[in-house]
């Protein structure tokens, strides 16, 4: 694909750092005193909030002023693999073309593997039989990913198929190439970049409440996390104007800037800067990327401390860019400590907001104070991104305290799960976690709440979070609509018995657990196994089943949790779909 670079404007810059503006999470150029959205189409407001950020003292001078970025695109892979375990629900059909990819991954991945049920079975066989189904596999590998990135896949039954259904089937390891679309059918593919594999998940709960669950696509599903990336991305930095003396300049300033054994930045030609994420910013590498765009050029100690108090002062204005400042002060370092301290105490919100991110990020402990009664303050605008904050202060004992109470507070269920997620990095010793069937991971504070919540996350990576001790009400009779699972309990009974029934009609051994719903969703979301008594330690359902059981046991009052199942907010989608706006790249 030819390569074009964008035009060496203002227009572009301001542009650009627009996108960085949204990578780094901020919901705005100016919130004021409450949110807004940004406009959908331009208006002269919107073009006042662009000549702002192009006017404003974090953007002067900066290395975002110079370059633009290259690896921001994210990278387009797909592949045909196979779903397997689907107990009749699959195809023997196959094309020919696609067959000989599928046995080659067969072969090259391994295959008769016992954990699947295939150890009986050729390439062959596994091909066609009406246990597996030949499916599409596709995804996008994210801006600036590392090897090893985990990713979203999507995975579909191949039209002309018989399959009826890839719910609950386990996508086998194939290969992912990058492509492009050179016509309406005709798909061009480059060198395998990805590879994918993992449990498939159908969202169980359909988007019109109107409509019955039955009316979901089977034929078409998910993969949470299951793409691999294979290399690191190529990220660097496109200097507009191609200068040697510039590029040095840029990769001295980055790497003094984050210090370390590891060169950050290497000037490999006048035009390109190479950039290697430090270890500190891993899954945090747009805002790292960010963080580079605000960088000022000179790192003069004099400088530093006038810059400094020019952002400090373009702060308090409402309608300044409030992120891109506190990112331009936080690229200043260290030593601008007692410039941000003085704004900790001022009387606007969204000043000591920004003020203390900056700070907290520099490891400064009095920051924790501020972010502290933002994110305990359910009428501050800043209150979720507050508690994220402080759940990457992992060194700050006073911010894991202040997660742990909002954790079992009584307030909105999106501020306690986000608490639980912060409490989960800081490696509280009061999280229980667990992996459960290679399937989601159980992340569960077992607090004393009134308020219980189950809470679901099925984008990026499964896990299921639970927060507080959740009774289980008897008595309890429950089949699953698809007759999956049976769950039953007299009134009174300590013990709740569940009966597991495949796809293919097969059924365990009645299995009682006490009435606990940890051990509830230990022994649903486990393998399905034996122990070393020959005891059944799991009943092996896929995740997409297991929350079904949940949200129904919830909505009937069985188990005495809310639950709920976290989706993209808004301004995440337009991130996502920001990130496409890098610079473009070759992608074969």
């Amino acid at each position: 694909m030819k390569m074009t670079l964008l035009p060496k404007s203002k227009v572009c810059n301001v542009l650009w750092l627009c996108i960085v503006l949204l990578i780094s999470g901020c919901e705005g150029w100016s919130r004021r005193e409450k949110t807004t959205e940004a406009p959908s189409a331009p208006s002269s407001e919107y073009r006042q909030s662009l000549d702002r950020l192009a006017n404003s003292a974090a953007t002067r001078g900066t290395i975002g002023e110079q370059i633009q970025i290259q690896g921001l695109q994210a990278m387009r892979v797909r592949g045909y693999g196979l779903v397997v375990g689907l107990d009749g629900r699959g195809s023997r059909t196959c094309p020919d073309a696609v067959r000989s990819r599928l046995l080659k991954d067969i072969r090259k991945y391994g295959f008769g593997d016992s954990r699947l049920g295939l150890e009986d079975l050729s390439p062959e066989k596994m091909v066609g039989s009406p246990d597996t189904a030949v499916v599409l596999v596709q995804g996008s590998i994210p801006s600036a990913a590392l090897r090893g990135t985990r990713f979203d896949l999507t995975v579909q039954a191949l039209p002309g198929t018989e399959t009826s259904s890839i719910e609950g089937g386990f996508l086998y390891t194939c290969e992912l190439r990058l492509f492009r679309m050179v016509g309406e059918e005709l798909v061009q593919e480059g060198k395998i970049l990805a590879r994918g594999s993992g449990p498939v998940f159908i969202n169980p709960f359909n988007a019109n409440p109107e409509k019955p669950v039955d009316d979901r696509n089977l034929r078409l599903g998910k993969v949470i996390g299951g793409g691999l990336n294979l290399e690191d991305r190529r990220v660097g930095l496109v200097l507009n104007s191609p200068s040697y003396a510039l590029a040095i300049r840029i990769q001295n300033r980055i790497n003094n800037r984050f210090g370390g054994t590891d060169k950050i930045a290497t000037a490999e030609s006048p035009a390109f800067v190479k950039l290697h994420i430090p270890d500190s910013y891993l899954g945090m590498e747009a805002e790292f990327l960010a963080l580079v765009r605000h960088l000022y050029l000179s790192d003069d100690p004099a400088f530093s401390e006038q810059q400094a108090r020019r952002l400090a002062d373009e702060l308090t204005d409402l309608d300044a860019p409030h992120d891109n400042i506190s990112l331009a002060l936080e690229g200043l370092g260290k030593s601008i400590k007692p410039i941000l301290r003085n704004l900790y105490t001022h009387p606007r919100p969204h000043v000591h907001f920004y003020a203390s991110r900056a700070g907290l990020r520099l490891e400064d402990r009095l920051a924790v104070n501020v972010l502290r009664e933002h994110a305990k303050n359910p009428d501050s605008n800043f209150q979720l991104e507050a508690i994220q904050e402080l759940g990457r202060a992992v060194s700050a004992p006073q911010a894991a305290e202040t997660l742990y109470e909002l954790a079992a507070s009584d307030l909105d269920p999106r501020v306690r799960v986000q608490a639980l997620k912060g409490l989960v990095e800081h490696q509280d010793l009061d999280v229980m976690n667990e992996e459960l069937g290679q399937q989601f991971t159980l992340e569960y504070l077992p607090i004393s709440t009134q308020q219980p919540i189950i809470s679901a996350q099925v984008e990026g990576q499964a896990r299921l979070y639970v927060i507080g001790q959740v009774p289980i009400r008897t008595p309890v009779f429950y089949i699953h609509p698809h007759n999956v699972v049976t769950i039953n309990a007299e009134a009174g009974s300590d013990q709740i018995a569940l009966l597991r029934t495949t796809p293919g009609g097969r059924t365990s051994p009645t299995v009682e657990v006490p009435l606990d719903t940890y051990a509830l969703i230990k022994l649903l979301g486990q393998k399905a196994d034996e122990d070393k008594f020959g005891q059944v330690s799991g009943l092996g359902l896929t995740y997409n089943q297991l929350l079904e059981v949940l949200a129904s046991l919830c909505e009937n009052s069985t188990l005495a949790a809310a639950f709920r199942l976290e989706r993209v907010s808004a301004l995440e989608m337009i991130g996502t779909s920001q990130r496409r706006l890098g610079r473009p790249e070759s992608e074969l």
